[in-house]
């Protein structure tokens, strides 16, 4: 039979997952993905940057406000959706338009129950893993259990060793929401800090900014020093990037973005459920790929700083065997293999 439809659900937090779609979706633009969120302003991001897809809104499942922001435990299941009638009305709503579609692949970018509720409603799902201690939440083990397969945006070496489920995961390599830089880079002794944890970035520059000819900050605003410049948001971070060594925050698509334009790299990671920028970082560390200041457990002393950014500067850049194209290729044949049969 003919393959149907493809469903994409793509989460609404920061900037990660929709520059992900941006950069894998245009390869799957013959089959006219329809796509799915959970926030209407997001909804209107996905039209622009979308404006031939089909663009369905979820509705709200916490039928209290204050219900959103329940601390997770990860001790239970499903503890992200509340014994509620709307969360009745929404998975209703979801199942209602998989039928509607006909959709026969549903994507996963990520949302563990929207990942059940497809498999649960008889459609083949395939899911984005994340790095981080993930097999501690049963809600999201069970995702897994379900989806066909699973991609993840980032080289096999970096996977942990307590995940069960390498067997189905295609690790994509160093995925980036665009290719290398279009200027060459400064000499070694500039550095660029992407983070916009303003207390962290402060710290950093206070110890680094004497060891330094010139740092630049994307992120947050730092005045009042000399060989210091900072702007808040760039367009196409990779080719405002000059320097060879950077600090960032431990996002997919940032480290993939300066893994690809070739630099050094220091990472800061910012808390999260999971902890995947720790692990991610962590695990670049021990790969040598990387170097990890830790803010999220204890702050670093100065010269615990220092120490850090002297260990940045003896790294090589981490060697890439595929460009983002490629990578996009790769998962557009994997896809297209997936939902070969409807």
């Amino acid at each position: 039979m003919s393959s149907g439809k493809i469903g994409w659900y793509v989460h609404h937090h920061g900037n990660g997952h929709l520059q992900q779609a941006n950069r894998l979706i245009p390869y799957l633009n013959s089959h006219k993905p329809i796509l799915f969120c959970a926030v209407e302003s997001f909804a209107k991001r996905l039209r622009e940057a979308f404006p031939r897809l089909q663009v369905y809104v979820l509705p709200e499942k916490y039928s209290k406000p204050r219900d959103r922001n329940t601390t997770r435990t990860f001790a239970n299941a499903f503890e992200g959706t509340p014994y509620a009638g709307s969360a009745t009305q929404r998975a209703a709503f979801f199942t209602s338009i998989l039928q509607k579609e006909r959709i026969s692949l549903f994507i996963s970018d990520v949302s563990a129950e929207l990942t059940i509720l497809a498999r649960g409603a008889g459609v083949k799902t395939v899911m984005f893993h994340l790095h981080g201690n993930v097999m501690k939440d049963p809600t999201q083990v069970f995702a897994y259990e379900c989806a066909a397969a699973l991609f993840a945006p980032f080289p096999k070496a970096l996977e942990d060793s307590h995940y069960a489920y390498e067997d189905k995961t295609y690790y994509l390599g160093w995925l980036a929401p665009y290719g290398p830089p279009t200027q060459e880079s400064e000499p070694d002794d500039t550095l660029t800090i992407i983070h916009s944890h303003h207390q962290w970035v402060v710290k950093m520059v206070n110890a680094l900014a004497t060891q330094v000819k010139h740092i630049h900050v994307i992120g947050t605003t730092i005045d009042g020093i000399p060989n210091v410049t900072s702007t808040q948001y760039v367009n196409r971070l990779v080719d405002k990037v000059k320097s060879k060594n950077v600090i960032i925050a431990g996002g997919n698509n940032l480290v993939g973005e300066m893994v690809q334009a070739g630099k050094k790299i220091m990472i800061a990671p910012e808390p999260r459920p999971y902890e995947e920028q720790y692990y991610k970082a962590k695990a670049m560390e021990r790969e040598g790929w990387a170097v990890c200041l830790d803010f999220t457990s204890y702050e670093p002393s100065e010269n615990e700083i220092l120490n850090a950014y002297a260990q940045l500067k003896q790294l090589k850049p981490i060697p890439t065997q595929h460009s983002p194209d490629d990578i996009a290729r790769r998962f557009t044949q994997i896809i297209e293999v997936q939902n070969e049969e409807f």
